[in-house]
């Protein structure tokens, strides 16, 4: 192995002087070993936060954004239908159709644990709320883990066996 020769007079123009420049090994088809030199990384210390707050910053917003009541184009499109449904109320209108709750995968109508536990229900309070309103509700029970053909069978059964004809 030959030893790292001395820096050049180039390397040290290139370089800088008084930067300390590694010297790495470099084999070349197995045969010889060159040597190469590699600028060492300056230490670089992250800005402290006050730089960091300081710095200018593209907000997410720009200055010529307009409010929703000013846009023409909004304007254009007629009523706006976003807030009828913004608050709960205390009655709603029954749904014409029954409404359908059916699990997904791993899912379960009911599930018990022990005898002297109590059941934990999938749909905890919704179909009794749904029912409260006058909604027809099916909760059919399908197999937690089938292929999805198996799945859509037993979910197809189940609302041919409960579900009103129309």
């Amino acid at each position: 192995m030959t030893s790292p020769p001395h820096a050049t007079l180039q390397q040290q123009r290139r370089f800088g002087k008084d930067s300390q420049i590694g010297i790495l090994p470099t084999t070349s088809m197995g045969r010889s070993t060159l040597w190469r030199r590699v600028p060492a990384l300056a230490p670089t210390r992250p800005p402290c936060r006050a730089q960091w707050l300081a710095a200018p910053r593209r907000g997410f917003s720009s200055g010529l954004y307009l409010r929703r009541d000013e846009d023409p184009r909004i304007k254009a499109l007629g009523r706006e239908i976003s807030d009828d449904y913004a608050t709960i109320r205390e009655k709603y209108e029954t749904p014409k159709y029954p409404v359908v709750l059916a699990h997904g995968l791993f899912g379960f109508a009911e599930l018990r644990l022990a005898s002297y536990l109590p059941a934990v229900q999938y749909w905890h309070g919704i179909r009794d709320a749904l029912t409260a309103q006058g909604a027809t509700v099916l909760t059919p029970a399908v197999p937690p883990s089938s292929s999805i053909a198996d799945r859509a069978a037993a979910l197809r059964a189940a609302l041919e066996a409960h579900a009103p004809a129309p």
